[in-house]
């Protein structure tokens, strides 16, 4: 059973006490595996060898491994806009690595090349072997722009494709697979907040967590040099690099609470700084565009950021404060009215306040001034809400009526042929409890089979998609198609690299098969044979031991 968006962000608990419990009991006991070399058939990691030839198979079965541990933390974010945005800002990099041939085919082939979002609040990124990379709130919401994010990705996929990680690992050949895996947690949890920094210091292996994970000095650099050249290529500002940068400097020497462990992992030196800039000559001049000509708006990734911003609050409280701050006086730039009106709705909406955090929206909604990539963030979010089971006000329900049709058609006809922000939007609303009292009982069933269409088509082409197989669950499940729903939810395990929680969906997929005794469409059938035999083959893989 999936959770609902809203459940990423608990309340009653501080982010420091949710951490802990997920990550110091997991890696405590990673650490505890190290004490008992013995068993290592018993563990699913591979063998490393000597490390210096480890294979591309190797290191994404490597982050296989990693990435459940991950997930258990309990802190992945499910939210359709941020994970869009990430994704948005991710394509061009990777395009560009991909023209530049930084990445070979076998490469592009095995590796996962997935991005995943953590309810954080510090401004930090981790690359995990294999193609995963992990982003947290805290990144989002200060960077001051979108080329500046994107230098992060660049930064982090230029770790991934010239095999820094495969690197460190050959230096300690002479660890076992669990300290490496021990070390990979580390770099994926350390610096959520300093409290966790000291839990991951428990025991005797403090100096290879937080030592050799570190990328040296020259990978530092190599990284840069190649992220900045890709980051160039894929259209975006240049000098993003040094933005960022240099923003997190001047907040870290103004308050340097262990808030900041990027600039820990990813250690900035003056002569680093300055050979970035160095850099900068010979390069295109963007200054005028920090984003692909067509691709990003700007007024629309601000307000993006700045929904992390509010969703990364952990304090009820503090969000009713952020939902009480009102424009200043006088004549305000338009786009301060956005920002401020979308961080009331935003913060209302997180403190579970659903009736106050309607107007502020409507009223966006009702604004001719708004360009046409702001109104779609706030269409998204309006219909986001309406996929969420709570009581829509009468008078909300009597203005949104009269918008959703048009949103739903200008979904259908989308000139992207069905970006998949659209569809998931599409498909969030017509699977609502409020759908059927918003457009009529039989227009929604009609467009829960428009979005099944829709849905189908799209993850034929990104099959990876696992927010789209997500709703395609709840869609199955709404069409009572309960085959259908099993598959799909497989499908989204799948893409998390769940593989248990996969093969225990499709066997009992395949349990309904036997039960229905032929009434199941034999393709539909055929489908889930092939997808179990894959998972099992899948977790035979992941856990080979090479000899």
């Amino acid at each position: 059973m999936h959770r609902p968006l809203s459940a990423a962000y608990p309340r009653g608990a501080s982010l420091a006490r949710r951490f802990r419990a997920g990550v110091f009991v997991t890696v405590v006991g990673l650490l505890l595996c190290c004490m008992y070399a013995p068993v290592r058939a018993a563990n699913g990691l591979p063998n490393l060898g000597g490390g210096a030839d480890l294979s591309l198979g190797d290191e994404r079965r490597l982050g296989q491994q990693v990435m459940p541990n991950l997930h258990g933390s309990g802190l992945v974010v499910e939210d359709p806009l941020l994970n869009q945005y990430l994704y948005d800002l991710w394509q061009p990099v990777f395009n560009a690595a991909v023209a530049r041939g930084d990445l070979a085919s076998d490469m592009q082939a095995q590796f996962a090349w997935q991005l995943w979002l953590l309810n954080a609040p510090s401004i930090n990124a981790f690359a995990l072997p294999g193609g995963y990379f992990g982003f947290h709130l805290g990144l989002l919401a200060s960077a001051p722009d979108d080329a500046a994010l994107a230098s992060v990705l660049a930064h982090e996929l230029s770790h991934v494709t010239q095999r820094h990680i495969a690197r460190i690992i050959a230096r300690q050949e002479s660890q076992a697979p669990w300290v490496l895996a021990a070390m990979l947690l580390g770099v994926a949890t350390v610096g959520a907040n300093a409290d966790v920094g000291t839990a991951l210091v428990v025991g005797g292996q403090a100096a290879a967590i937080q030592g050799q994970l570190n990328f040296s000095r020259e990978m530092e650099q190599e990284a840069d040099r190649q992220g900045l050249m890709v980051l160039s290529d894929a259209g975006f500002d240049p000098k993003g690099f040094v933005r960022l940068f240099d923003e997190l400097q001047r907040a870290n020497s103004l308050n340097d609470d262990g808030a900041f462990p990027y600039l820990r992992s990813h250690p900035l030196t003056s002569q680093r700084v300055a050979d970035m800039q160095a850099r900068l000559f010979g390069l295109p001049d963007t200054t005028a565009s920090t984003a692909p000509p067509g691709l990003l708006n700007p007024d629309a990734s601000a307000l993006l950021r700045l929904r992390a911003q509010v969703l990364m609050t952990d304090s009820t409280e503090a969000l009713l404060a952020l939902a009480s701050v009102t424009p200043p006086a006088g004549s305000v730039p338009a786009t301060t009215r956005w920002q401020v009106g979308y961080q009331r709705a935003i913060a209302a909406w997180a403190a579970q306040r659903h009736a106050d955090a309607w107007p502020p929206l409507l009223a966006l909604l009702g604004a001719t001034d708004t360009p046409e990539a702001v109104q779609q963030v706030l269409r998204e979010t309006a219909i986001g809400w309406l996929a969420e089971p709570h009581a829509l006000p009468p008078e909300v329900a009597v203005r949104v009526r009269q918008s959703v049709e048009g949103w739903l058609a200008a979904a259908q006809g989308d000139a992207q042929a069905g970006r998949r922000a659209a569809l998931l939007v599409l498909a969030g609303l017509v699977a609502a409890p409020a759908a059927s009292n918003l457009l009529g009982a039989d227009a929604a069933q009609v467009r829960v089979d428009d979005a099944v269409q829709l849905l189908r088509s799209w993850l034929v082409r990104y099959p990876q998609d696992g927010l789209a197989w997500q709703l395609m669950s709840r869609l199955e499940t709404a069409q009572n198609r309960p085959l259908a729903a099993l598959r799909a939810d497989a499908e989204f395990y799948i893409t998390r690299e769940l593989l248990p929680s996969a093969r225990d969906r499709l066997k009992a997929a395949r349990d309904l098969i036997a039960r229905s005794k032929g009434a199941v469409n034999e393709t539909d059938a055929a489908i889930i044979y092939a997808r179990e035999r894959w998972v099992l083959q899948a977790i035979a893989d992941a856990s080979a031991v090479r000899p």
